[in-house]
């Protein structure tokens, strides 16, 4: 029975890529799926082709198709596809086909493909005759290629895998099962070795190597909440079995040499390692009755080989013994590496008619460009946005200005004595014809609702984290110290930190719309008053008696009125100004420029280039500097208003003081003003209004992408505390065993991951136990 172990495959199921990636070229990408009908036929094809796994060259063909139109697809594609869901079952943890991992990514899709061209490489080299030169070597180069696709998915596919998706691709159960095809091609080197007939002194090298090797890739799987206990004593008796070997045959070694004290201790070395490797009864659990024989076999040959050379020493060569931890420790010697098969390394390059076929969707624009189109979309509207918030603060800085000078009620009181000052009138009527009143009020009402939804939808989150919070604790309660993994705040930290970030926009939120509510019950009374009609207003304002103007009044007051006329034709220049600027942003397009870059681009370099969005970065940037002039107008026209307003301070402050104003003209005074203040604040709790709505729906959907997220941390929770449990369960059962007199070696181990197996019937699968024969 081989003594080494092959990846069994991840397992997925059907997916519709017809529909979902043409449903993604026409949503996500604005395209026609009917321009790739035959292309999304092939994608679907080549899809299926991979859905039953075998150990065979021509399932090999398949994946390596796949993968590399999918490499060069993600060079086309969105991250996500919103019409896809790729499906994949883990097979390493005792509950690896509990659920699936789902997964809207092409990368994931990729990455899984990697991890299932690693496990096709190990059982190829499981299922090559290990008996003779030329089997050793196919077996060592395709553990070799097993490694190497690991190493890939290691380097370029983990690090942008979302974290919710690496169950059973995480970092160090990746790592582990990389280290462990290495180390089986450098026990097929070794192997090798022997057949023909190397020194000793090389073949503990190699040996040592061997050890290092099963050491790694233990240490990895005890970091790994995937990697079974079958697995891990697996690579445990690997690791000290080679070590013995090591040591034997430096022994050998020593005694070819005539070093006879060295001999013994290197055999005492070996003796040490082999016990230390199978000395504890947990571990004799796992193991079938062939393996301990081999183990036993191996004791028995070095303890022979120690009492033949003791007893040598002691009556004819007496010399010194070394203490174990005296000797020189034994330089491994590394025959291995990882390395892809260089259709992985480098697949687009290979998709061409004689090789892998050639590459579909080439006509689909690129995501990237769709991502610069929507860029640069999103810096114009922080950029309009920045100079409409520039221009509404100069109207409200005038507005605070006006108010502090009492300004126009003062002027307007001594104008017109009698009846409705034009400003006023022109005011009602604006309010009327915007159903003033009664919009602030329904917005008042969308606010609070919107508000309301996002509290609610932001406590259904939390409640699904304190759900599992307390689940998690009962569990660590019943199982106390076994309980090994992080509690959820840890865990989920990232989820926490959000959490507290989300509960404070919507405190600050809160706070800010009860202000706004405040200012708008303060003028809810003068509202309605601007917003009945001239019968309203003319009940309102008192009248005054016209008295004598002075020179000085008479003097003023035009030059008082033109000033303000001057404030006034600067804020309607800035709304002129502002329907220009949208209409200029409104006829921006930009696509025929990129679309010019993007095919300069590909003639300068290749078909196949990999287009990101820093290639458009130079072009968005220049085209972009259209705006400049707009940012400059904006900044000028807070000095020209400040000018204007100087002046006019300084003019009212005189018509002030000539004023000789009696009690009803004071009265009119403040009735006007009243409007003017109720009407200012109205347009500046309108703007507060539509900036409440837009920041609560724009809230709704983090929230609702937050919520998603704590759903699937629950689920991930979930699975990985049934399989903890599963593992103290079996821990438990096997200690009672053990306590019971059920030790022996002979005894079945327990079940390994459950997946396909290879066909071929000597290849070693997790249901049958582990030898060294």
């Amino acid at each position: 029975m081989p003594n080494i172990i092959w990846i069994p495959f991840r397992e997925t199921q059907a997916v519709d890529l017809i529909t979902g990636l043409g449903d993604t070229i026409e949503k996500q990408l604005n395209q026609p799926r009917d321009k790739f009908t035959a292309d999304l036929k092939t994608a679907n094809d080549l899809r299926n082709n991979i859905l039953n796994p075998q150990p065979n060259a021509s399932y090999l063909d398949h994946l390596t198709k796949y993968y590399a139109q999918l490499t060069y697809w993600t060079t086309k594609f969105p991250a996500g596809c919103d019409s896809l869901e790729f499906m994949w079952y883990g097979t390493l943890a005792y509950t690896a086909n509990a659920a699936p991992v789902i997964s809207q990514s092409l990368h994931f899709e990729r990455c899984n493909l990697l991890y299932n061209l690693g496990s096709l490489y190990s059982q190829m080299g499981v299922n090559e005759g290990r008996q003779d030169a030329d089997g050793l070597k196919m077996s060592f180069n395709y553990f070799q290629m097993a490694a190497g696709c690991f190493q890939i998915l290691i380097e370029n596919g983990l690090p942008d895998l979302e974290s919710l998706n690496m169950r059973g691709l995480e970092y160090d159960t990746i790592c582990c099962v990389r280290d462990l095809m290495l180390a089986q091609a450098q026990e097929c080197f070794w192997q090798r070795s022997l057949l023909s007939g190397s020194r000793n002194s090389l073949v503990a090298k190699l040996a040592q190597q061997v050890s290092l090797l099963y050491d790694s890739a233990l240490a990895w799987a005890q970091k790994s909440p995937q990697v079974r206990s079958e697995w891990v004593h697996h690579m445990t008796c690997k690791r000290q079995h080679f070590l013995a070997v090591a040591h034997y045959r430096m022994a050998r070694d020593a005694l070819d040499g005539c070093r006879y004290g060295e001999e013994i201790a290197r055999l005492k070395a070996a003796l040490n390692a082999i016990k230390e490797g199978t000395g504890k009864g947990m571990l004799r659990r796992y193991l079938v009755e062939s393996v301990a024989d081999d183990l036993n076999g191996i004791i028995d040959v070095v303890t022979e080989d120690l009492k033949r050379a003791e007893k040598d020493n002691n009556l004819i060569y007496l010399q010194s013994v070394p203490q174990t931890t005296a000797l020189a420790p034994i330089t491994p010697a590394l025959m291995v590496k990882c390395t892809p098969p260089v259709e992985l390394a480098k697949p687009i390059e290979f998709l061409t008619k004689d090789k892998l076929g050639l590459p579909l969707f080439v006509k689909l624009t690129p995501f990237a460009f769709h991502q610069a189109l929507v860029l640069y979309s999103q810096e114009c509207d922080k950029i309009v946005s920045s100079i409409e918030s520039q221009l509404k603060n100069c109207t409200n800085s005038k507005n605070q200005a006006l108010v502090e000078m009492a300004l126009p009620g003062s002027l307007d009181s001594v104008e017109k004595p009698k009846g409705i000052p034009a400003d006023i009138i022109a005011h009602s009527d604006q309010i009327k014809s915007e159903r003033g009143l009664e919009t602030t009020r329904e917005a008042v009402k969308d606010v609070q609702r919107l508000a309301a939804t996002a509290r609610q939808e932001l406590e259904a989150a939390k409640a699904v984290l304190d759900d599992e919070r307390s689940e998690d604790e009962m569990l660590r309660r019943k199982n106390n110290s076994g309980w090994t993994r992080f509690d959820s705040k840890e865990a989920g930290a990232h989820l926490y930190t959000r959490l507290a970030e989300l509960e404070q926009y919507l405190a600050d939120a809160g706070a800010s719309d009860k202000l706004v509510r405040g200012k708008l019950d303060e003028i809810d009374y003068l509202l309605s008053i601007l917003n009945s009609g001239r019968s309203a207003l003319e009940n309102y304002l008192p009248s005054s008696v016209s008295g004598v103007r002075s020179p000085e009044v008479k003097r003023q007051v035009p030059h008082l009125r033109d000033l303000l006329n001057n404030l006034e034709s600067l804020e309607i220049k800035r709304a002129q100004y502002m329907d220009r600027l949208s209409l200029k942003q409104q006829n921006d397009d930009i696509e025929p420029v990129l679309e010019y870059h993007m095919n300069k681009l590909i003639r300068e370099k290749h078909a196949n280039l990999r287009l990101t969005l820093a290639d458009f970065e130079p072009i968005t940037s220049k085209e972009l500097e259209k705006y400049t002039v707009d940012q400059d107008w904006a900044s000028e026209q807070k000095e020209l208003q400040e000018e204007v307003l100087e002046k006019l301070d300084v003019a009212n402050k005189d018509f002030r003081s000539s004023l000789d104003m009696n009690d009803a003209a004071i009265h009119r005074e403040n009735a006007i003003q009243s409007l003017e203040v109720a009407y200012f604040s109205y347009q500046e709790q309108k703007d507060h209004l539509d900036a409440g709505r837009n920041f609560y729906n724009q809230l709704l959907g983090e929230i609702s992408i937050f919520h998603k997220n704590c759903k699937q941390f629950v689920y991930e929770r979930k699975m990985e505390g049934a399989s903890l449990e599963h593992e103290l369960s079996s821990m438990h059962l096997s200690e009672h065993e053990h306590s019971g007199g059920h030790s022996d070696t002979s005894s079945t181990p327990l079940a390994a991951p459950r997946a396909q197996r290879a066909s071929n019937l000597s290849m070693w699968s997790p249901e049958d136990g582990i030898r060294f024969g």
